[in-house]
């Protein structure tokens, strides 16, 4: 049964579509995404065959890797605790 669309979702599905069709005809698509931390460069893969696509996100952080691993050792299980709660 025919759907009505509101314009922005018309644009919407058309990006999605226009997204799907270079993926399709490259074998190899790189895209790069909106981050919504400016210090964040995201991107968006695909490799011609695969069903999945890859989101990359990379930055640069001003600690050792021993920092780093203890942050997110002690972060995590208070999302996870915060996650539950909901």
């Amino acid at each position: 049964e025919p759907q009505e669309y509101s314009a922005g979702e018309e644009r919407i599905i058309s990006e999605g579509k226009e997204f799907y069709e270079k993926c399709k005809a490259r074998k190899k698509f790189s895209k790069n995404l909106a981050s919504p931390d400016v210090r964040v460069n995201m991107n968006l893969l695909h490799i011609d065959g695969e069903g999945l696509a890859t989101g990359m996100a990379t930055t640069v952080a001003d600690a050792s890797v021993e920092e780093c691993v203890a942050f997110e050792f002690y972060l995590d299980p208070k999302r996870e605790r915060k996650a539950r709660e909901k």
